[in-house]
């Protein structure tokens, strides 16, 4: 009888540990992974956009998740002298020339238009692509572009409340029925505004910037997504440790903001290639060129596979790649075919 007992005792225990184990399974099972996004970003330092269209087109065809303008009039590297489309007058002519890829501007200068007007184009935008626009907006930096156009520039501290007071309207202006707003530097009195835009409850948000001080609190309560310029891992690791910091004062999930990444890409065995994309990036972030080659997406397959997973592993879920004509679209499908799917 004693033997019994403990047979059924140890039946039982072994079922209960079966049910555990199924249990811790299945919680694994339904906690996926943060999905990682890849994207392009084509300046529109063009004479002619037709070639820009097509390179929208294919990497549409090859997987790329997002695909991005700027907002500059005047080129903001080489020949500042040269041609430059408007960036958002170009994102409705690729809304129309694409169909799944997410579009946007990387990023919109605040400085440049008044809050209601830009929630209207982009409200546009959205509705011509059927809801694939994400709104990229930061302070504004480019004080020569300000000074040639004659828009008024304004200090770091004052670019920076203007930008969260535009958050703010745009977000009004997409969800209410009529908006007013009496703020410091901008204010709107029962406006209305139809339509509104395909997603809802509104297009995400992506801030762009890394002022500790002033930009990345208002990432932490308005972004859904945050972009970042060329920066090193280590630094990047720093930069989203101050954001943590900043949603856990605003009682903000941190992981809910999209973490992107804007750098430049050579596949290749060829180290002369490499350096000089990193010389080219040296000189425009004014760094050495030690500090540009931790910043970007260099070499060979499986060098470059490492360097997208530093990122990821520093917080990033959104890997941009900086294209200007020439386009690299070699180097864009070899990124594509044989990097992109290690991290699907």
């Amino acid at each position: 009888m004693r033997e019994k007992c403990q047979g059924k005792w140890l039946l039982a225990l072994g079922m209960a540990l079966t049910f555990v184990a199924t249990v811790c399974v299945s919680a694994q099972a339904e906690t996926p992974k943060k999905k990682i996004r890849f994207g392009i970003q084509t300046p529109p330092e063009v004479a002619d956009p037709e070639d820009l269209m097509k390179l929208w087109q294919e990497a549409e065809s090859w997987g790329y998740d997002s695909a991005w303008t700027f907002d500059h009039f005047i080129p903001i590297s080489g020949n500042t002298k040269g041609p430059c489309l408007d960036g958002w007058m170009l994102l409705g002519a690729l809304a129309t020339k694409t169909s799944k890829i997410r579009i946007g501007c990387l990023v919109t200068g605040n400085t440049y238009r008044n809050p209601a007007i830009l929630a209207k184009m982009a409200t546009t935008v959205d509705l011509l692509s059927n809801g694939r626009l994400e709104l990229g907006i930061g302070a504004g930096w480019f004080e020569f572009e300000h000074t040639a156009y004659g828009v008024p520039f304004y200090t770091p501290k004052e670019r920076t409340r203007r930008l969260e007071e535009t958050v703010q309207i745009i977000r009004a202006l997409w969800t209410e029925k009529e908006t007013t707003f009496k703020g410091k530097y901008y204010q709107i009195d029962r406006a209305p505004f139809e339509p509104k835009p395909a997603q809802k409850p509104y297009p995400p948000i992506l801030i762009g910037g890394v002022g500790k001080k002033w930009t990345l609190p208002i990432i932490a309560k308005y972004a859904n997504a945050w972009n970042m310029l060329p920066t090193a891992p280590t630094q990047m690791a720093e930069l989203l440790k101050t954001l943590n910091g900043y949603c856990e004062k605003y009682k903000r999930d941190c992981t809910e903001i999209e973490k992107s990444y804007l750098t430049r890409l050579v596949i290749s065995e060829d180290p002369k290639k490499i350096d000089q994309t990193v010389q080219a990036l040296a000189q425009l972030r004014k760094v050495s060129p030690e500090e540009a080659k931790a910043m970007v997406l260099a070499g060979n397959t499986e060098e470059v596979k490492k360097q997208v997973q530093a990122y990821i592993d520093a917080g990033v879920t959104h890997i941009i790649i900086g294209q200007r004509q020439p386009y690299d679209r070699e180097g864009l499908q070899r990124f594509a075919k044989e990097v992109m799917p290690a991290f699907r």
